[in-house]
């Protein structure tokens, strides 16, 4: 499939190199497009996508820079103009209160409470928590499985339920996150829809939840977000609302094809599979290599606040970036044989949680999540094998995983 992909790229001009990103061949393997870009073209200016694409892990290193922002100059007016016209004003109204689309002194407000549920200490007391579900999970699975419906997803989306005190409706909540995340990706009219449909359906389930809690607090994020609110000066309903959202959504979807991804991955590099069956105390690591190797977001964004020099190129104010993250986790320059998957690989220095003041905030619970998850299945299922090499990819970009992953146990 490599091979394919490499000869497909082969000739076609850079200028048209995004599509091949956006078909299911980009979807499945996108690694090959990156290298071209890395070793052709790294500061990549796309006319198609109004901005520039970063390729190599020293420019995309530069996510931690204070010079890119989120917003940039573009008001709070005149996104919700934008939003309207694209008929989506409620996916608006909730992604605009983001902590994610934010900038200090708003994004600091937010993430300083939400970060607290996050610290590798609260994370860590969860533990036997998770490793109860992922018990629970497996102890169900016999023979043929299908890994994301059975395992990959269930396991996150339980415990970020049960951390926002929420009800784990999983059937309302996966076609949420689907029309969400393309909207993360495809600016088009349906798509935009779509998730606004999403967006609304997901705050009316929230709004009840938020004045039953307000009744009878509990000890959970949603309690703490609500009290924080009510002092008054810390957030505002809308951002309560919108940033229950946000954790729910990126709180599962990132470790769904973190295991997915993974688990592939493992299958396909047998000799890995078989040397963390052998040793399952290996998959705190072996996450890390897993990460970098086949990262669950491929990539992530910002705008230039002031004019910026790269390579002899210049990103003006106000332009879009993307950095890529995926493409970075396979530079050279930083990995050896970034191709070959090692689960002992030394000191690997991903980019998979992105960086600076935006630096994934669940990134210990999707640590831990990962880490028994791969414990767990090593120690239950050395035999694990795929049922078929034929699989399909989800149509996202940012977000990269498989709508299946039938296997045999």
């Amino acid at each position: 499939m490599a091979q394919l992909i490499e000869d497909i790229i082969e000739g076609t001009p850079l200028t048209g190199i995004e599509m091949r990103l956006m078909q299911p061949e980009g979807r499945a393997n996108p690694y090959p497009i990156y290298k071209r870009l890395r070793e052709e073209d790294p500061v990549h200016e796309s006319p198609m996508m109004g901005g520039w694409f970063l390729a190599k892990h020293e420019h995309v290193s530069m996510i931690r820079d204070a010079r890119f922002v989120q917003r940039g100059q573009t008001s709070v007016e005149e996104a919700q103009k934008y939003y309207a016209e694209m008929d989506a004003a409620a996916w608006g109204s909730v992604a605009m209160n983001f902590m994610l689309s934010m900038d200090p002194p708003d994004h600091t407000r937010i993430r300083s409470l939400v970060t607290k549920a996050f610290t590798p200490r609260a994370v860590e007391a969860l533990r036997e928590r998770i490793r109860e579900i992922v018990n629970g999970l497996i102890g169900n699975m016999r023979g043929d499985a299908e890994l994301i419906a059975e395992f990959a997803y269930p396991l996150p989306i339980t415990v970020i339920c049960e951390l926002l005190g929420v009800g784990g409706d999983r059937d309302l909540f996966r076609p949420w996150s689907t029309a969400i995340g393309k909207a993360l990706d495809y600016d088009m009219p349906d798509v935009m829809r779509a998730a606004s449909v999403a967006a609304q359906e997901m705050v009316d389930y929230f709004l009840p939840i938020i004045d039953e809690r307000r009744r009878h607090p509990g000890s959970d994020l949603l309690s703490a977000l609500i009290a924080a609110e009510e002092a008054g000066d810390r957030l505002t309903a809308d951002e309560v609302v919108a940033n229950l959202v946000l954790l729910l959504f990126a709180g599962h979807e990132t470790t769904v094809n973190l295991i997915g991804n993974g688990t592939l991955a493992l299958m396909r590099n047998r000799d890995q599979w078989e040397r963390l069956c052998a040793d399952p105390s290996r998959a705190r690591h072996a996450v890390e290599e897993l990460l970098r190797y086949d990262s669950p977001v491929q990539l992530t964004s910002r705008n230039a606040s002031v004019d910026i020099e790269l390579d002899d190129k210049t990103v003006k104010a106000g332009q879009h970036v993307i950095f890529l993250l995926g493409s970075a986790n396979h530079d050279p320059a930083v990995f050896t044989d970034p191709g070959s998957l090692d689960i002992t690989r030394p000191d690997v220095r991903h980019l998979s949680f992105g960086g600076g003041i935006h630096f994934c905030v669940g990134a210990p619970l999707a640590r831990l999540e990962g880490e028994i998850a791969f414990e767990s299945l090593a120690r239950e299922f050395p035999g694990l094998r795929l049922q078929d090499e034929a699989l399909e990819w989800r149509e996202m970009l940012v977000l990269h995983g498989l709508k299946e992953l039938p296997v045999q146990l």
